[in-house]
């Protein structure tokens, strides 16, 4: 059997997002051309739109909604309802070791487009009258411009954005996401979906 380098990088991408591959600071040199072109192609917007189609049929069918005001729908914002493709463009597609200080730089701008089929996801959410909690990695000093920016794209009428504080800063984004989700839980939520890396 013989592997292209095509092969090999749709590989890798699905392996990052099934968290097979966990940490990795760098998109593989060789894999820079294809994961640009796939974040940029119909195929990126079909994969996504399909995920949120197959999240409304599990909202429709499986979810026994007590409208009390505790059923919770967990959102991420970066790469979930914000696209930040348009700063990684500009960064070799992941190719570069992250600059933190870059990559907040221009989320304080608030630009940062909206993923259009979470939007929708997010608007049926709302519509049915589930809590809609935003759980995001951005640090606390990014509240006003990430507040600015949803608004701008459409994406309002959520019940709380939790950000990163200074007493985060010691854990990984992934505990401090765990600990977000039972702390809700703790406090009688009922969390019945989750759209991003939580």
């Amino acid at each position: 059997m013989k592997i292209s380098l095509k092969n090999y990088c749709e590989s890798w991408r699905m392996n990052v997002e099934l968290h097979n591959i966990r940490e990795f600071q760098v998109v593989p040199e060789e894999c820079i051309g294809y994961v640009g072109k796939y974040v940029t192609s119909t195929q990126y917007k079909v994969d996504s739109e399909r995920a949120i189609e197959e999240s409304i049929v599990y909202l429709s069918t499986s979810c026994n909604l007590k409208n009390d005001g505790r059923d919770v729908w967990i959102f991420d914002i970066d790469d979930t309802l914000l696209s930040t493709v348009p700063y990684y463009k500009g960064h070799h597609f992941g190719g570069e070791k992250l600059n933190l200080s870059a990559l907040e730089e221009w989320m304080s701008h608030g630009k940062a487009p909206a993923l259009d089929h979470s939007l929708k996801l997010f608007n049926e959410i709302k519509a049915r009258g589930l809590l809609i909690i935003l759980v995001s990695s951005r640090r606390e000093h990014l509240r006003s411009a990430t507040i600015y920016n949803l608004l701008h794209v459409g994406s309002y009428g959520w019940t709380s954005l939790i950000l990163r504080g200074p007493e985060d800063e010691v854990k990984g984004v992934q505990d401090f996401k765990a600990d977000v989700r039972k702390q809700l839980m703790v406090g009688g939520y009922r969390v019945w979906g989750i759209l991003g890396d939580q």
